[in-house]
């Protein structure tokens, strides 16, 4: 099942404050309820693991997570994400982020996601993990 997601919402913080924390995978899966990082496999590459409760189903992806692109100018990234279900499933999707300085200090983030999900999770249906994606 494949979904797409954008969003968009302001940090109370400065542009490079920002630029910083989204260019560490592991400050950004302290945001993600469920996710942890494991180990750096280089600077780019990093494993870890989702723990996901859609529903009355639950799955547990183990994986990694990749900066494919980094633009310092821009303050544009992009990173891959793939993982496995014990069960079989499996996950593989493409977040990207824009960040804007605000009048004031703050930060804008735009964010676009391609997901791609197969396991038992998918019985659930788009509208219900879409919900939850978006939390």
């Amino acid at each position: 099942m494949a979904i797409a997601l954008a969003e968009s919402f302001e940090v109370a913080a400065a542009l490079e404050d920002v630029w910083r924390f989204m260019l560490d995978p592991r400050s950004v899966a302290a945001c993600l309820p469920g996710a942890t990082m494991e180990e750096a496999l280089d600077d780019r590459t990093f494993r870890g693991s989702v723990k996901l409760r859609v529903g009355a189903i639950s799955a547990s992806y183990r994986g990694q997570v990749r900066l494919v692109r980094v633009d310092e100018r821009a303050r544009e990234v992009e990173m891959v994400a793939e993982g496995r279900e014990p069960g079989g499933g499996s996950a593989h999707g493409t977040v990207s982020s824009r960040l804007r300085a605000r009048p004031g200090g703050g930060t804008e983030v735009q964010t676009e996601a391609s997901i791609d999900l197969s396991g038992r999770i998918v019985q659930l249906g788009r509208g219900m993990i879409e919900g939850v994606a978006r939390q």
